[in-house]
């Protein structure tokens, strides 16, 4: 309950088409890595300040590396949100499966964002009911608790619903095409 967000690094780990290259697909690679290490740069600075000093007065006056972890937290969450217009906006590109990753990402976009207001409030503002140690426990439930339940929830529904892709590597997926295309054009018996 202290790192707000935790699962936004891994409900944005799209499946492989999501991932293009800057010719083919709507996002390329490294658009997908840079979100990845924003995600864990958040958790990191969040997670090595709480951890540094965890008396009641450092959890009261936070350190500014939790400050700075927290307003990169909604900086990632507006990029995701930027990624979900944009692959909603090239739907026909995606596979059938990776829709309905993006209907977990959009169910679960209001959820992270109640959740990083509880974060704002808990470590910038003095509001009793934000304390970490004495706070309201309703404000706690509602804004934090249960909206880590039904992220966790709903991606665990969604992801049950997809089947597993086999791997293969590129090589395989070359031959394969170069092998079909070859045998076009081989000679009948």
């Amino acid at each position: 309950m202290l790192l707000p967000q935790f699962e936004l690094y891994w409900v944005v780990s799209v499946t492989p088409s999501m991932y293009g290259t800057p010719l083919q697909g709507p996002l390329p690679h490294f658009v997908f890595y840079l979100f990845h290490a924003l995600t864990i740069t958040c958790l990191a600075l969040t997670v090595a300040s709480i951890t540094a000093d965890m008396s009641p007065w450092a959890m009261q006056n936070p350190d500014i590396k939790i400050k700075v972890g927290v307003i990169l937290y909604i900086i990632s969450w507006a990029v995701m949100c930027l990624f979900l217009a944009i692959l909603a906006w090239h739907l026909d590109s995606l596979e059938k499966g990776e829709h309905r990753i993006l209907v977990a990402v959009t169910i679960s976009a209001p959820f992270f964002l109640v959740r990083i207001h509880y974060s704002v409030f808990m470590w910038f503002s003095h509001n009793p009911d934000f304390s970490l140690f004495k706070g309201n426990v309703t404000v706690k439930l509602v804004m934090c608790v249960l909206e880590e339940v039904v992220v966790v929830v709903v991606c665990l529904a969604i992801g049950m619903t997809l089947r597993v892709l086999g791997k293969t590597s590129s090589r395989e997926e070359e031959a394969d095409s170069s092998g079909h295309l070859l045998a076009s054009y081989a000679p009948k018996p």
